[in-house]
């Protein structure tokens, strides 16, 4: 039996659909091996939590280079995990690990769960997930935590990488790369831009509460990790942990590439040439 045109076209579509849910599904699968140190049971500090003597809060942006700093800082084993906790799809799996009934729940099921055996409990946050945190409860549980903001001083590279990473969809270096990006003056200066705000709302933060954040650059940092931690640790007063270690966390590695570098050029020479225009 001949097959009509209308067959053979809903045949491919169907195909089409196919091929997609299962890259979808595929992309669902490496995100949740990728991110299981942020939501797994098998990261969580051993049992019985200790008290939260100290909250450690790193105020981050996207693509600072915060996943670095922190898995550095993790190996010391004094700052508890310090992960991305408060990205509203981790956090909404943890209340899902807990059966929670309210994000509060959820917070102290976390909390007891990835605090460190000195009592440090660490998160790093962005700005958009600080500001949509949902209730001002949940805010005023970062009162009194030892800030830490984590800044990278070419901001260019750091607008570069973020939109590299959206198209790619790797954020971190384990994870593969879905598509070839394509370079884009504008959308790379609307993630400076984006960049830009949202330093300014951490800033605005800090200055209305009178907090005196510590600061890590990102390009200081990596000159001497050892030291830099080691500096950070004295400053803030952080004890050593007591009792059994946390899981070991993968090894992260700096992503930057040649495309990275060539971008960077790239918009640069553009935006000097629209400046003088």
């Amino acid at each position: 039996m001949t097959m009509s045109s209308g067959e053979d076209a809903s045949g491919k579509s169907t195909a089409r659909q196919r091929e997609r849910q299962a890259r979808r599904n595929l992309e669902r699968r490496e995100r949740d091996r990728i991110y299981q140190p942020t939501r797994s049971a098998e990261f969580d500090f051993p049992k019985p939590a200790p008290e939260v003597k100290s909250k450690l809060i790193f105020a981050t942006t996207p693509r600072c280079g915060s996943h670095f700093i922190c898995s550095t800082l993790f190996q010391t084993y004094r700052v508890g995990l310090p992960l991305e906790y408060f990205n509203p799809a981790h956090f909404e799996s943890w209340g899902e690990r807990a059966g929670a009934s309210s994000q509060w729940e959820a917070l102290s099921h976390l909390v007891a769960r990835r605090t460190g055996g000195n009592g440090v409990f660490s998160a790093k946050v962005h700005w958009t997930h600080f500001e949509a945190l949902p209730s001002d409860r949940m805010r005023n549980w970062f009162r009194h935590a030892l800030w830490v903001r984590i800044e990278r001083a070419d901001l260019v590279a750091q607008a570069v990488s973020w939109e590299i990473a959206a198209q790619t969809g790797s954020f971190i270096y384990t994870q593969p790369s879905w598509k070839t990006p394509q370079y884009d003056f504008d959308r790379i200066y609307d993630r400076l831009v984006q960049i830009l705000t949202q330093r300014a709302a951490w800033s605005r933060y800090f200055e209305e509460r009178k907090i005196k954040p510590k600061v890590l650059v990102l390009e200081q940092f990596l000159q001497d990790p050892d030291a830099q931690s080691a500096a950070l640790i004295k400053a803030l007063g952080l004890p050593r942990a007591k009792g059994p270690r946390a899981p070991s966390i993968p090894v992260v590695k700096s992503q930057q590439r040649e495309i990275n570098s060539g971008w960077r050029s790239r918009f640069v020479d553009q935006l000097a040439k629209r400046a003088v225009l």
